[in-house]
């Protein structure tokens, strides 16, 4: 039965993908002659500033404590909602508190290229300890990854642009602006990927409402193109699995097109689709082609994106992972949680024939979202 489900479930992908390819494609061809984003270099990573700023969100995570963080943070909630009226925005920009609150740091961010979030001591730790879990652990381990808290980001941005205006630096302060933007996106996630958006959003509207010159913002069509297509790539990455993706759409594997959420988001089920797919036994059903083919087209994403750290997630469990789970704990059994849970947690079923189909084919139908769920929306 899961197989005849499994089916379904997959023609149903391919088919919402084919249903929406031509407005997807659009999209990407709008982004291409309309860039917001442009190649990058990868020479000097914003973390080492932003970590010292930015509150990160997760277990064991606390929010920064120094004074001049306090003032941003009630700064943020006096003036919540100021991207929705005019007079918001002009009562946050009298605001005496605005010139009260150090933002001058952001100034060093022109210093570098790009943010990858990998290289944060929360995440480096866990990136380790992937690497001795199997496939359904790892997803355990994916799904409870510390993330930065990106509206603080944004707040301090707004600020430092708000404070540059007050001087007659209204250009200035937007290039500060602008490059918080763009280095964003290279931290992953659909997350920053849609803040991005936002940041591009309030930069059209603060230009707008306080009457900045010379000063060029992406049209609202562009960045609603971005955001879309930033979702259409993880269910193209997805359908990888199913069939090749079209030539037309890799021609458009680039950074700047809004590839790079893509290798994030399908990290939860990629190394299920190794574990539970990529193993054959005699009269099992022969997926082998399947996961080479989405595992060389997550692994072109990465390269692409420079993410390749990822690797240890989306990969087959290694042969040195204990059959039997790593990091299990045999005492569940003890306590009486002997359900398909404690089953899971306890016995590597990737490893045995049959059941592991059956596993890999519910996984498959209750893991996926509909990615092109904007595009249904604009045919509406």
């Amino acid at each position: 039965m899961s197989v005849h489900y499994y089916q379904a479930h997959r023609e149903d992908g391919l088919n919402e993908f084919k249903k929406y390819s031509k407005d997807i494609l659009s999209d990407l061809k709008l982004l291409e002659g309309n860039p917001i984003l442009h190649p990058r270099t990868f020479n000097s990573n914003a973390d080492v500033l932003f970590s010292q700023y930015v509150s990160w969100q997760g277990d064991g995570m606390q929010v920064l404590a120094d004074e001049n963080h306090k003032k941003m943070m009630a700064f943020k909630v006096t003036h919540k909602g100021w991207e929705k009226s005019p007079e918001a925005l002009q009562k946050m920009l009298k605001d005496p508190m605005l010139d009260r609150i150090d933002v001058s740091w952001l100034a060093q961010i022109e210093q570098h290229d790009h943010w990858s979030v990998m290289d944060n001591p929360h995440i480096l730790p866990q990136l380790e300890r992937a690497q001795k879990l199997d496939a359904i652990a790892r997803i355990g381990l994916f799904a409870s990854l510390p993330i930065p808290t990106y509206n603080e980001l944004h707040t301090w941005a707004t600020i430092y642009l708000l404070q540059m205006h007050k001087k007659q630096k209204s250009v200035e302060g937007l290039k500060v602006y602008r490059k918080t933007t763009e280095l964003l996106y290279g931290s992953g996630f659909l997350i920053p990927s849609m803040m991005m958006v936002k940041f591009y959003n309030d930069e059209r509207y603060l230009v707008q409402n306080l009457k900045i010159k010379n000063w060029q913002t992406p049209d609202k069509k562009v960045t609603d193109a971005f955001k879309r297509v930033s979702w259409a790539w993880v269910g193209l990455l997805k359908n990888t699995f199913a069939e090749e993706m079209p030539a037309e759409f890799q021609k458009m594997i680039k950074a700047e097109n809004g590839i790079c959420s893509a290798p994030f988001e399908t990290l939860m089920s990629d190394g299920v689709m190794h574990d539970y797919f990529g193993p054959h036994f005699v009269f099992e059903s022969d997926h082998r082609a399947d996961v080479k083919r989405l595992q060389a087209m997550t692994h072109k994403f990465q390269t692409e994106c420079h993410m390749n750290a990822l690797n240890v997630f989306n990969d087959r469990t290694p042969a040195s992972v204990n059959d039997w789970g790593p990091q299990r704990d045999p005492e569940i059994w003890l306590q009486g949680e002997t359900g398909p849970t404690a089953l899971l947690e306890y016995v590597n079923i990737s490893k045995v024939p049959y059941v592991r189909r059956m596993f890999g084919y519910t996984f498959v139908q209750v893991s996926d979202p509909n990615y092109f769920k904007s595009y249904q929306k604009e045919k509406n």
